[in-house]
């Protein structure tokens, strides 16, 4: 605050004092008149004695020129010069009470006189009322102005923070002289009501008038910092610390490192900043600085230590508790960053921390509270454009996206925000139209799905979500090039993996599509994808992997994964029955949920549920079970009438099979079944049913008639059953030859070939060579073998 003796001596000097006219000085004045003359006479005569030094006979001269003014007052209320030269009067003798008075009874006679209203201001502020002077003063200056009220009025705003009032009163004063007190008042309002630009021509004006002196550095780096000229400001910090001394270096040490890291030059921060921290271990701003470079390098483990040290060593710092909220967010600890916030939040009312508590919310989940904090940030400071970003974040994150979308535009459209923040609003537009073409594409809308994603790349070039999901579609269309010409850029992603595999399993590539879904789930992201899971079991299941392929649809939710869970089942029955393990059959069986069948999987179901209680002991049930279904004509739900006799002669082919009954008509109903899925499980029946009723033929001792049943096209193991019964009925060189040719594929022939041998050729050296491989072949579990041979090795006297 400026003295009161300065200024009042400044404003008696300066103010205007009237000259006398020509009439005044021809003619004799009469009336109120002659008193005006007469205190002008006084006031002049006090000037000349206070222009030679003598104060007190001057202050005498000038108490008569007021008696006079007030005398030409009280005859002439409206005598508006009488007001203008009273005031410089009651100014000089500091009778600032008396001052009041009656120029407040002049502003009631002449409500509009700026000399009235300006000395009323002065002698008000100067009485100590300066909120009420101000409103004169206001008022003067905007009809005319002058330095001194200019002055006062720009200052005591600056000095009182109303610095959006201050600058244009500042503005005027600079421009009728340079003043280096002012200018900086000017350039820190500048800088308080956001007006960075004007601010940085101010404080440049500064350092030039001032020479460079540092408070005029610091002001002018604080302004290109502000502006974005990050190199600027890295040049004035530099030349800062050049002109502080040694004790006030450090001191810019982390404003610098900030600049070096937001140009990108981390190494070069980092050297900055722990040199200030050598330099200031007990400051947090050192451990603040690493941190934020850390962040910028994606380190969160490295930014939460630091910021922890920051906070050790100021826990009354706001800004070190919202910047460990800040890397807790980054590890995804978002309960700990909500109470760094708040704590940061309590212990400043800055919005730039309130953001932060707000952003901490939006990543624990609890959005309303987060769009209240940013939705009154931004109503209080309509003008930060941060505020309206973090609003769209929360709106994005909350799924409210059309409220998003509304936010997001107004940043794109706003020519006067930073260009990170409309880029940033740009890619959050992005990812609102990418959610709202997942959302239709769920509801099954292709065809607005697809436009919504074509408007998510239009803001974002080269979004890769999005560019992914449009390969989505064109699976679902089945349109394979398109779909591989959108993912050919992507080639570890989950998503793009599980295409290229889904479509190689629907092109029957099962080595492929195996391995390329195998990589999907072991991509990032993969496991959380029930889709890439339950397509790898169905190609394990098709690849005859069924066990791998029933664990993983066990762990998988939803109605399609469990419905190929069912048909994995039935394949591991079949399997089980096959290799003839009733037990794991009936288990396999048991845990099958009927309900989730089709109705072609139910009637497979009853065939599997037949054979599995005659494999198990129950074969009344199961004959019974087969029995039923071969009468059954009902079956219009699953098949045209070809189709649904064709099943029907399968089933009393199993039924036979089951029983021993019937084999000759059932092997001649196969040749009569339609359909090439159909026909192909008749061929494997036909040769069952043919190796049944090769062995009751064997058993009833008609050896020729069995050995008529298997042909050279017949399987190796009924072609080998065929020989023993051609050995049985004579033809034992045939039988020989038989089994010769089937040791590799049967190992049972190779056995029976030594007995041929043994018996046709008399080599029982040969023979028993022959019982040595299959006994190795076999791996030694032949045990009966074993002892047969062993016994006749004791006969024949062989070691």
């Amino acid at each position: 605050m400026i003295r009161t003796e300065l200024l009042a001596a400044s404003i008696i000097v300066s103010l205007w004092t009237p000259r006398a006219s020509a009439q005044e000085r021809h003619e004799v004045p009469k009336g109120w008149q002659a008193s005006l003359a007469k205190g002008h006479q006084a006031e002049k005569r006090g000037d000349r004695l206070s222009r030679r030094g003598r104060a007190a006979a001057a202050k005498a001269a000038y108490r008569d020129a007021m008696s006079a003014y007030l005398e030409t007052i009280s005859k002439r209320p409206k005598a508006a010069e009488a007001y203008a030269r009273l005031g410089r009067m009651f100014v000089a003798l500091r009778a600032f009470n008396e001052c009041v008075a009656v120029f407040s009874q002049g502003q009631h006679q002449l409500p509009n006189d700026v000399p009235i209203r300006r000395y009323l201001g002065v002698c008000t502020w100067f009485r100590g009322n300066k909120q009420a002077a101000l409103a004169h003063l206001i008022w003067v200056s905007k009809r005319k102005p002058t330095a001194e009220v200019l002055l006062l009025v720009g200052r005591y705003l600056a000095q009182q923070r109303r610095c959006k009032q201050a600058v244009p009163h500042l503005s005027a004063l600079l421009k009728l002289g340079e003043r280096v007190a002012e200018r900086r008042m000017l350039a820190d309002c500048l800088m308080r009501v956001g007006r960075f630009a004007d601010a940085r021509e101010s404080y440049e004006k500064l350092v030039s008038a001032t020479g460079g002196k540092p408070f005029a550095l610091w002001g002018l780096a604080r302004a290109y910092e502000r502006t974005e000229a990050h190199a600027k400001a890295e040049a004035t910090y530099r030349r800062l610390m050049a002109a502080l001394p040694e004790n006030k270096k450090p001191d810019v040490l982390v404003p610098l490192a900030e600049q070096l890291r937001r140009q990108g030059r981390y190494d070069e921060a980092a050297r900055l900043a722990r040199r200030y921290v050598s330099a200031r271990p007990k400051a947090p701003g050192g451990h603040q600085e690493l941190g934020l470079i850390a962040l910028s390098r994606r380190d969160c483990r490295e930014a939460l230590g630091q910021f922890e040290l920051a906070v050790a060593r100021g826990h009354k710092s706001a800004w070190a508790h919202s910047l460990l909220s800040r890397a807790l967010r980054c590890v995804n600890q978002p309960k700990r960053a909500i109470t760094a916030s708040e704590r940061a939040a309590a212990l400043s009312r800055d919005p730039d921390i309130a953001m932060e508590l707000g952003n901490a919310y939006r990543a624990g989940g609890r959005y309303e509270q987060a769009i209240g904090i940013h939705d009154r940030l931004l109503r209080q400071h309509p003008k930060r454009v941060a505020f309206r970003l973090q609003l769209a974040n929360d709106y994005l994150a909350a799924q409210k996206l059309d409220s998003a979308i509304r936010e997001y535009n107004r940043l794109v459209k706003n020519a006067s925000a930073p260009r990170w923040d409309r880029w940033r609003a740009k890619r959050g537009l992005s990812a609102c139209y990418y959610n709202m073409g997942v959302l239709a594409m769920r509801k099954g809308q292709d065809a607005e799905a697809s436009r919504l994603l074509t408007r998510a790349q239009s803001y974002r070039k080269g979004h890769r979500r999005a560019r992914l999901a449009q390969a989505l579609l064109a699976l679902r269309r089945k349109d394979g090039v398109r779909a591989l010409q959108l993912i050919k850029r992507d080639k570890k992603s989950a998503l793009a993996l599980w295409i290229r595999g889904r479509l190689a399993l629907d092109a029957g590539k099962l080595k492929q599509a195996r391995t390329l879904l195998r990589k999907a789930t072991r991509a990032r992201g993969g496991r959380r994808m029930p889709q890439i899971t339950n397509d790898l079991a169905v190609a394990d299941a098709k690849a005859g992997k069924l066990k791998a392929a029933n664990a993983r649809l066990e762990s998988l939710p939803g109605d399609v994964a469990q419905y190929n869970q069912q048909l994995v089942k039935l394949a591991l029955t079949l399997a089980a029955l096959r290799r003839q393990r009733g037990a794991l059959a009936k288990h396999y069986m048991d845990a099958i949920d009927v309900k989730r069948l089709a109705p072609r999987e139910k009637m497979l179901h009853g065939v599997l549920a037949a054979a599995t209680a005659i494999a198990t002991g129950a074969k009344k049930r199961g004959i019974a079970k087969l029995s039923r279904l071969a009468r059954d004509r009902n079956f219009s739900q699953v098949a045209a009438p070809d189709v649904r006799r064709s099943a029907a002669r399968l089933i009393r082919a199993k039924l036979a099979i089951a029983t021993g009954k019937g084999i000759p008509a059932s092997m001649r109903s196969l040749a009569r079944v339609r359909g090439a899925r159909a026909r192909k499980i008749a061929q494997r029946l036909r040769m069952t049913l043919r190796r049944l009723a090769l062995h009751q033929f064997y058993r009833k001792g008609r050896y020729r008639r069995a050995a008529k049943l298997a042909g050279p096209g017949a399987p190796p193991a009924l072609q080998h059953d065929a020989a023993c019964a051609a050995y049985r009925s004579g033809d034992k060189a045939r039988a020989r030859a038989v089994f010769a040719r089937l040791q590799r594929k049967v190992p049972e022939a190779t056995v029976n070939l030594g007995i041929a041998v043994d018996e046709l050729d008399k080599n029982r050296r040969r023979a028993f060579d022959l019982y040595r491989r299959y006994l190795k072949e076999s791996g030694g579990r032949a045990k009966v073998v074993r002892r047969w041979i062993e016994a006749k090795k004791r006969i024949y006297g062989f070691r």
